[in-house]
């Protein structure tokens, strides 16, 4: 049986404003003063918000974990149950772009994925969808993939520049070291490039972690909804990781970097 909306007056401008954040297909509660108070058809609209709804941190952990494990297995899956194969380079070391890109697809993976399930779940079928990336996100996503573009292109001019000149370069590691590969150079030296790089990016990941936590433990009945945001200092700091990395690996020498 269909209702006939009732119309609800606002006189407030605050309140007009506050009305453009709302679209189709939001949840929201309100507060009016009833018709025969206001002396106005429907009512008065008196405050409005968006519906929150709770969900629990056995809930909200048991979704992450899964989602995570998901898409570790998918990964051991393409890689013949060997998913680190995934950051090693090709001189069999691992490969800290290779390692700062792929954590941060992982982490936006998995964010998007639980994210779709918590409001599939909390919300309903009105919320399968919509999903946006917000503005930082997605240029820290987009300096993860130049800096992984940018230092396997760094790498393979330098590797044929010498290859031109008759220099031999690094043979391939023995076998990969996951410390040894990530935080020092080739002279088992601490590069304190690869250091900074490699700390800046598990810090962002880190508190991107909790912000998407937080976010999902009170879950906005939005019919559109964007991921969380990183702020401009992460995103300034992790700019700064990665230009200083690619500086590094542009006027080290090869074998060096």
């Amino acid at each position: 049986m269909c209702r006939t909306p009732t119309p609800i007056a606002v006189h407030d401008s605050f309140l007009s404003a506050q009305l453009k954040n709302f679209h189709p297909g939001d949840h929201v509660a309100l507060s009016f003063v009833p018709a025969d108070e206001a002396k106005d058809l429907g009512g008065v609209l008196r405050n409005i918000q968006i519906t929150i709804t709770p969900v629990s941190s056995s809930s909200l952990c048991w979704i992450v974990a899964v989602t995570a494990a998901a898409y570790v297995l998918l990964a051991a899956l393409f890689t013949g149950f060997r998913p680190l194969r995934l950051i090693i380079g090709m001189d069999n070391r691992y490969s800290n772009s290779k390692f700062q890109v792929a954590l941060w697809f992982a982490i936006l993976i998995v964010t998007y994925a639980a994210t779709f399930w918590v409001r599939l779940e909390y919300g309903g079928w009105a919320f399968l969808d919509s999903i946006t990336i917000p503005t930082n996100l997605l240029l820290l996503s987009g300096l993860s993939a130049i800096t992984f573009g940018g230092a396997k292109a760094i790498t393979q001019t330098k590797v044929d520049a010498a290859a031109a000149h008759g220099i031999m370069v690094k043979a391939p590691a023995a076998s990969p070291s996951f410390m040894r590969d990530l935080f020092q150079n080739d002279r088992s030296q601490v590069d304190f490039g690869d250091f900074q790089m490699i700390v800046v990016t598990l810090l962002a990941a880190a508190v991107y972690i909790v912000i998407v936590l937080h976010s999902l433990a009170a879950l906005e009945l939005r019919k559109t909804v964007s991921l969380p945001d990183v702020d401009s200092t992460i995103l300034a700091a992790f700019g700064l990781g990665q230009g200083a990395y690619l500086t590094k690996k542009a006027v080290g020498n090869v074998g060096e970097c």
